[in-house]
């Protein structure tokens, strides 16, 4: 005989059915059905029949709300640690005074996500913040204290600039030992507890007088950049920087100074990006030879020429100067009294009286008119020489 065909009610939907365990399970309260058996039976021949064993799990959105619910919990405590050590970085370098408290920057709920403040870049005009302490820890530097013991007014700001390439050139007068920046000149301002640099000189370009002035700083300069240089490249880059400064004293010896210090400072410039190179300070610049250097107006070396000497003086009297005459400077003749040899009056002022005169009178009378003499030489009256010796009236 042919199987029975089921009823369209007891066909199972495509879904895979669940299979039931061979453990018992318990029957909720309020329902009624036999308990199942410990053995594994037949399929149930309804969907009916399942609704009493099957659990109900719970609905899809629930899981996914939770599920939600513990990335936004976890995100929110990230946040919250990388703010704190955003935090807790100014205070470890010694600005621990001028920390926001990390308190006040947390969320109050837990179901939103905090933004962490975004970074404020300096302006275009200043570079990277500065903390106070990092300047007085570049002393603390084994190859910084040697410098130091040699130069001891060399201070921690210009040793820091040297090291990271940023000492500007005209500032270069800060170096000399007698010379350093005092803190009513300081080119910095202090903005929410950071020091920022600002892009003014120190020094004026007037300062630097001559050569001079500026081959001992410029020495100082050198031997920091020898320090800092790596080991290999030290020895070449002493040599270049000498053969640099012997450049400037040969430019110095046919332009004019104002020129040749322009052109120290734009060289310098140029060497900023790549100042431990030696070539670069060993080669010219033709460039900024042609465009910056200006000849000396007399076009030689020769320095001005010195002041013409005084006259030696003889140990004649001026008989102009004893007569009352008035006798133009330079005179090499001794302006004193013929009679008394006072510096304090004239032979004619004079009341001493001397019987005889010293032979070195310039051989001109005292009493001779005015008119017989052309300068302190005897002239002649009537072609007869008008000599007389003594002080006689």
């Amino acid at each position: 005989m042919p199987p029975k065909r089921r009823a369209q009610s007891e066909i199972p939907s495509g879904r895979p059915g669940i299979r039931q365990s061979p453990r018992s399970h318990p029957v909720p309260n309020g329902l009624s059905g036999p308990a199942s058996p410990s053995l594994p039976g037949p399929e149930p021949t309804s969907v009916s029949n399942l609704s009493t064993t099957q659990v109900t799990p719970p609905p899809a959105s629930d899981l996914l709300a939770s599920k939600f619910d513990t990335l936004i919990n976890l995100f929110t405590s990230v946040a919250q640690n990388l703010q704190s050590q955003a935090r807790l970085e100014p205070a470890n370098a010694g600005a621990s005074s001028n920390t926001p408290d990390p308190s006040a920057s947390a969320p109050s709920t837990q179901g939103t996500l905090s933004q962490p403040p975004p970074l404020q870049s300096a302006p275009l005009s200043l570079p990277a913040a500065i903390s106070e302490p990092e300047d007085g820890a570049i002393l603390t530097d084994p190859r910084v204290r040697p410098l130091k013991s040699r130069y001891p007014r060399l201070d921690a700001k210009s040793i820091r600039q040297i090291l990271e390439g940023k000492f500007r050139p005209e500032n270069l007068l800060r170096l000399r030992a007698s010379n350093f920046s005092l803190p009513s000149s300081s080119s910095s301002v202090v903005v929410g507890g950071h020091r920022f640099e600002t892009q003014l000189p120190d020094v004026k370009l007037e300062e630097y007088q001559s050569l001079l002035v500026l081959i001992q700083p410029f020495i100082v300069y050198s031997q920091c950049l020898i320090r800092f240089a790596p080991p290999p490249l030290q020895l070449d880059l002493s040599e270049a920087l000498w053969d640099y400064l012997f450049t400037l004293c040969e430019l110095n010896k046919t332009h004019t100074w104002e020129s040749v210090r322009d052109y120290h400072i734009a060289f310098h410039y140029t060497r900023l990006d790549d100042v431990y190179n030696p070539e670069g300070w060993r080669h010219r610049d033709i460039h900024l030879e042609f465009n910056m250097l200006r000849k000396r107006p007399d076009g030689s070396t020769r320095r001005a020429a010195p002041p013409e000497p005084s006259p030696v003086l003889v140990r004649e009297y001026c008989w102009r100067w004893n007569r009352g005459d008035p006798c133009h400077p330079p005179c090499k003749y001794t302006h004193r009294c013929s009679s008394c040899n006072s510096p304090l009056h004239t032979a004619r002022e004079c009341t001493t009286t001397r019987s005889t005169r010293s032979g070195n009178s310039n051989r001109e009378p005292l009493n001779t008119p005015r008119a017989h003499f052309a300068g302190n030489q005897p002239s002649s009256n009537n072609g007869t020489s008008a000599t007389n010796t003594g002080n006689r009236p």
